[in-house]
């Protein structure tokens, strides 16, 4: 296909943390522009403009963490509209306490990995959480350590997801808690002036790929049940759709499969790659992925012993997918086809695992023998102890 890919917005499920010291008519002002460039309305759940489900979002302040969130995973901005009003922002605390917002994110993404797990489904929309700071949030030295600490603890439980922090005040404090300091510190010159910023948040949040899951995991990260498909839909004017899939669902594997089935709407190429993919071609950013066409044949990718030379989760790559139409049969119209010539595809697995960062260790050549020889100091050592 040759036509020009249409500029869509966003479909993720994006959690907003504002920090209430915003005034009143420049937060609403900010947060119905943000809205409004979110892929919402009566598809929601559904199939969104790209496949996978429109955007869900959720609102909540940088305090009274304990208190429930002013609009909470919704599809439609007007959920947006009916809460967030003036009486109820005025009693609310302004200030980013940071580290309690990453404790409640924790919660909230343990939550959402369950409600996954029940649906049996193999992929989901990004997960991102997006900080809306003020000129006032001033991160101390003590709040930085409590907030690093929550951070990390987050990012062993929910590893796939996303952080962006939009701001007016410096930038430059929160660059421990991103994974792209060049890309999701996004700085807002001036109220005025921020739909320019607003223009790189989107290009960031269309940049992040879905999330291949294995529902068989537990909030623990501990395999309970069967894995599931996933049923997604291309838009054949719309941009690639991207995928990945995180080294927690494969780490102890000894093979991980992933497959992508046609469904005869039309054909697609599908590709593969270690390393990410962009949105703007079927071309990582240094080696060529692997690429092949199906109409309703599967296009079957695996990796063996995927980890392997691996000591930790955070050493083993990611796995990366992209999903390109190339041609299209007007047959789409099941409730979920926005457009006709949307296409419709499956995406299964087979072998995938569970581990997270607390238990991902790989004990394997010098690492297994340090493992054996410290545990022989540590028995030697409580002889002498406690028998000396």
């Amino acid at each position: 296909m040759n036509s020009p890919a249409k500029s869509l917005p966003p479909a993720v499920d994006l959690i907003i943390v504002l920090d209430a010291g915003w005034p009143y008519k420049d937060a609403m002002t900010l947060l119905s522009y943000l809205i409004d460039k979110l892929d919402l309305g009566e598809y929601g759940e559904g199939v969104g403009v790209g496949g996978g489900g429109g955007s869900t979002f959720t609102l909540m302040t940088g305090r009274n963490t304990q208190n429930p969130p002013i609009v909470n995973s919704s599809s439609t901005p007007l959920d947006f509209y009916g809460n967030f009003t003036k009486d109820l922002y005025n009693s609310l605390q302004a200030g980013m306490d940071l580290s309690q917002v990453l404790i409640k994110l924790r919660t909230m993404y343990a939550a959402t990995m369950e409600i996954e797990r029940d649906r049996r489904t193999t992929t989901g929309r990004p997960q991102v959480a997006l900080f809306i700071t003020y000129m006032s949030s001033v991160l101390s030295d003590s709040e930085r350590s409590a907030a690093r600490n929550a951070y990390n603890r987050l990012r062993i439980k929910a590893p796939n997801t996303h952080f962006i922090y939009w701001t007016l005040g410096s930038k430059d404090q929160y660059r421990d808690f991103v994974i792209d300091k060049d890309k999701d510190l996004i700085q807002i010159s001036s109220v005025s002036d921020f739909q320019s910023s607003v223009q790189v948040l989107m290009e960031n949040l269309n940049s992040i790929p879905r999330r291949i899951l294995n529902c068989a995991c537990t909030y623990r990260w501990e395999s309970n049940g069967e894995s599931g498909k996933s049923i997604q839909y291309a838009d054949p004017l719309g941009r690639p759709l991207l995928f990945n899939l995180h080294p927690n669902f494969f780490f102890k594997s000894d093979k991980a499969t992933v497959k992508f089935q046609g469904q005869g709407y039309g054909s697609l190429q599908i590709c593969y790659s270690r390393n990410p993919i962009t949105g703007n071609s079927s071309s990582s950013s240094s080696s060529k992925p692997n690429c092949k066409t199906i109409t309703s044949e599967t296009a079957e990718f695996s990796e063996s012993q995927p980890c392997s030379g691996t000591d930790y989760i955070s050493s083993c790559k990611q796995m990366y997918f992209s999903v390109t139409p190339t041609s299209s049969n007007p047959r789409c119209f099941d409730k979920y086809c926005r457009y006709p010539d949307m296409i419709r595809f499956t995406v299964t697995h087979e072998g995938l695992t569970c581990a997270n960062s607390a238990k991902g260790l790989l004990l394997s050549g010098t690492s297994a023998t340090l493992f054996i020889v410290m545990l022989s100091l540590r028995e030697l050592l409580m002889r002498l102890f406690f028998f000396g």
